[in-house]
């Protein structure tokens, strides 16, 4: 796997375990974070960030994620403070109380977690939104319209608007996510081929921030 010219990059459903040690998901000149799936196979989540990058994982997130499993929060160190980055997964077949609990990390997330700005992305799972629009096709009240919603609240702008996921004989949709904090700072989306078996593309953007080097 080569990642020239990438500082951070994430991966949903890595389907690592306690078997896969980190030396066999290891990336030359990056640090890894992980958070796999207990007790079930599937999901996992990677988080690989540039060596070069003074990152740790979020302490606060650590301890306040109990409800909602499959997300990670790393920290990069700014020029004056910290950077948030999350990465989540939200299955498809995620239950009322499960997409409760994944509202509630984010709202951690942005409010609680103590970062100066907050990156956060991943695989939602929810085809019924969609945010260039602001449209959701799901009536008041229902799961996606309260993600919708309470992502708007929280002033999370989100910036993917062409279809992550096409397979064949299915409408193509937008299933993967990038939020970010602050208007216009994610810029020159590129959407690639997916990987390996995969059949959601590739996202790659640029985003504007001040990082501190090691």
């Amino acid at each position: 796997l080569r990642m020239d010219g990438i500082d951070i990059a994430g991966i949903t459903e890595s389907w690592a375990n306690e078997d896969i040690n980190d030396a066999e998901l290891h990336v030359s000149g990056f640090n890894l974070f992980r958070a796999d799936r207990t007790g079930a196979k599937g999901g996992g989540l990677l988080l690989y960030i540039n060596e070069k990058l003074e990152a740790s994982y979020n302490q606060h997130m650590l301890t306040s994620t109990e409800g909602f499993k499959e997300s990670l929060w790393c920290d990069v160190a700014t020029g004056g403070g910290r950077f948030l980055v999350g990465i989540c997964y939200r299955s498809p077949r995620s239950d009322a109380q499960n997409n409760g609990e994944l509202l509630a990390v984010i709202e951690e997330a942005v409010l609680r977690a103590g970062a100066d700005r907050v990156m956060i992305m991943g695989d939602f799972n929810y085809p019924e939104i969609e945010y260039h629009n602001g449209l959701v096709r799901a009536a008041n009240g229902a799961d996606p319209a309260r993600f919708f919603d309470r992502t708007q609240e929280l002033c999370l702008f989100q910036v993917v608007d062409q279809p992550t996921r096409v397979r064949q004989g299915q409408n193509p949709s937008i299933l993967d996510y990038v939020f970010i904090d602050e208007e216009n700072t994610i810029e020159e989306i590129v959407y690639g081929p997916p990987l390996g078996k995969s059949d959601h593309v590739v996202l790659e953007w640029r985003v504007v921030v001040s990082v501190k080097k090691i």
